[in-house]
Formats: C-alpha cells, structure tokens, sequence
C-alpha cells in the first residue's frame, strides 16, 4: 500500500509514503517555523524564556521529516557534497531569519544583556546575516551550477573559516542575542558542522574523532575561561578579557585543563599519525599479556578524564558547576558532554582497529566502553 503510485510530479512517480513525506515535511516546517521563531516555544536566549521540550520536539520532528523524504524520493546520499552543502543551506537561511529582528533598531528587541536596543545598528547581528546570505549564494552555486571540482575545492575552506568565526562571534561575544539556546544559536553551529562536514568523506581528517576531540576541547578552554559568571578585575579600563595578575579561579581554572590536556593528546595524536606514526604503535606497559600501545592508553585515559570534567562542570558541585545552567553557558555545556561523546568514539574505534592483531583483546575493549557508557548514563541518571 506505502509503495503504490499516487500521482506524478514532473515525470516523478509519488508514492502513497513519498506524498505523506512530503507533508510531513511541508507540516512540520511550518510549525517549527512558526513556534520557534515565533510562539510559543521561541526563546529569547535568557533563563527568562528557554528552549524546552516544545522546542526540540518540534525541530526533530522536522528532521526526521526530512530524512523520511530523502528515504522514500530518494532524493540523494546525505553524505554527499550536495548533501552537505544542502545542510549549510538550511542552516544559513535559520541563521538569516534569526538576524533579521535584531537588525532593525526601532522594532522594540531586548537583547539579553544591553535592554532596549538603542543603537543605530548591531554589528553581531549584521555580521550573522552577511555570513547567511553570502552562504547561501555560494551553497546554491555548489548544488545547482556546473562548477569546476578546483573552484569547489577553494570555496570549502572560505565556508569552515567563515562559520568557525560566525559560530564564535555570535555564540561568544557578550551582548550577542545568540550567546544562548535559540534559532540563531543552534544554526550557528549547525552551520560550521556542516561546512567542517563539507571538507571531505566520512573518513577525512576534519571529520574524524581525533579531529573533534581538538575542536572541542577548543570550545571548552573558550568557554571556561570567558565563563559569564566570571567576576573578573579589569587590568585597564575597558579591557575585560584578562584576569587580574592572570590569576584564573579555580573551577575555570580546572575546566580549561580539562579542555586544554584533551586538545593536545588530540594535537599529538594527529601529528604523530602524519610524520610518527611509528609512535603511536610504541607498548608502553602490559595488562594481563595485553601490550597497551600510546594511542590506546591515551584512547582510554581520555574517557574517564573528561568524564570527570564534564561531571564536575555541569553538576552543582563544591568548586565546580560553571556549566550547571546550559540556558546562560550553553557553549560550556554542550561542548563538554559531547566532547565526552567523542571520546567514548575514539575508544571504540582504537579497540576496532586492533580487531585485527588481537580480536579478543579488542572485544574486551569494545565490551568495557559500552559498558563503562551504560554505567555512566546510569551513575548520572
């Protein structure tokens, strides 16, 4: 019955699924549209009004709207260049239309930090839609025209330079509407996961674990140490950024180690694999007549250091808990637990490579993250 013909759309056979696909997609659209930008389920960025279970639902059902078309039209492989540059597509046109308020000065928007606009214009606001537009000429280029596999290649490393800035401008910088959860930060880092997507296969170095682990461990050190609770003592007048004497507190002075010792084992692992990869291989000690090379022992020093991070950044614990509210630092907190995320991947992926020098030795590993990953959930649960 889902695979029978309905009608016929240029030549194209829809069948009864593909016309309740494309409902779907056309239903939930409009209502993820309407209700997040709009109300109910919009929110401002602030603890006042923040994205809830209303908001996500309605953005998952359109994606999973999304992906039941591309199943049943078989419209093309996700994966593909067009596929991702469809995706910063979509997250360019979110990222335009949630500029769009904050760029007018006499339309009566509140930014979370500075009230009542009064300026004449927000350069926050005008440099996310610059960066929207510019994109979505350039990614409508890439789906539609004949380009040149050279032209192509020059114009993905503008599009990850530019969204790496867009996302750490408009989620970073104090007095941006999109330092919290909204439309416009979500589209932020959509957009740059995308273009980072866009750089090669599934197995390219910007799309690997090690590769995630760097960037992530970046947005944690970042997102430590400009926490926005932070008291900080001014060194000179109007400079902020530095603290006094230099001198970090402490519980943003352990979650930057945190993001800051991840980054390097993830720098070192990816310099050793290009010019040493002889390294990585080197046994370091044994367990149980099992050789544990570095690039297992960092794979599984990694899980439970970062998992002591995120505990201690996003739980209101004595001298932690920078990020126990993801509403004010949802940088910090997202990028913590996925960072974690990544990981517990890493692990899984070092104890599948050794499958094939010693397969017992590797289902153990295989079996110890998954359950360590069982344990966790439920130990936080």
């Amino acid at each position: 019955m889902s695979d029978k013909k309905m009608l016929s759309i240029k030549s194209t056979d829809v069948s009864v699924l593909g016309a309740f696909s494309i409902f779907f997609v056309l239903w939930w659209g409009v209502g993820a549209g309407v209700c997040t930008f709009k109300s109910p389920f919009a929110p401002d960025g602030t603890s006042a009004v923040s994205a809830g279970n209303g908001y996500f639902s309605v953005w998952t059902g359109f994606l999973a709207s999304l992906l039941l078309l591309s199943k049943t039209m078989s419209i093309g492989d996700a994966k593909s260049l067009k596929g991702r540059a469809a995706g910063l597509f979509f997250a360019a046109v979110m990222l335009l239309i949630a500029t769009i308020k904050y760029v007018d000065p006499n339309d009566g928007v509140e930014f979370p930090s500075a009230g009542p606009q009064t300026q004449t214009t927000d350069d926050i606001a005008i440099f996310g839609m610059a960066s929207a537009a510019a994109t979505i000429l350039i990614t409508i280029l890439i789906i539609f025209a004949d380009m040149k596999e050279s032209a192509i290649q020059t114009l993905i490393p503008i599009l990850v330079l530019l969204w790496a800035a867009t996302a750490g401008v408009l989620t970073f910088r104090s007095g941006s509407p999109f330092t919290g959860m909204n439309n416009g930060y979500f589209s932020s880092w959509f957009g740059f996961f995308m273009a980072a997507q866009m750089t090669g296969s599934a197995s390219g170095p910007l799309n690997s674990n090690i590769f995630q682990i760097l960037a992530l461990g970046v947005v944690v050190v970042l997102s430590a140490y400009f926490y926005q609770g932070a008291v900080t003592t001014p060194v000179a007048a109007g400079v902020d950024m530095v603290y006094q004497d230099n001198i970090v507190p402490d519980r943003q002075a352990y979650m930057i180690a945190v993001g800051a010792v991840a980054g390097f084992l993830a720098l070192f692992h990816y310099w050793c694999s290009v010019f040493k990869p002889a390294l990585l291989e080197t046994v370091l000690f044994n367990v149980s007549d099992s050789p544990v090379s570095m690039r297992r022992a960092m794979a599984i020093f990694l899980v439970p250091w970062v998992a002591a991070g995120a505990i201690v950044g996003t739980f209101g614990v004595t001298g932690g808990g920078i990020f126990v509210a993801p509403v004010d630092t949802a940088n910090g907190y997202f990028s913590i637990w996925l960072l974690l995320v990544a990981c517990l991947a890493h692990l899984g992926s070092e104890a599948e490579a050794a499958i094939e020098n010693a397969r017992a030795v590797a289902n153990a590993d295989a079996l110890s993250s998954s359950m360590f990953a069982f344990l966790f959930a439920s130990v936080i649960v």
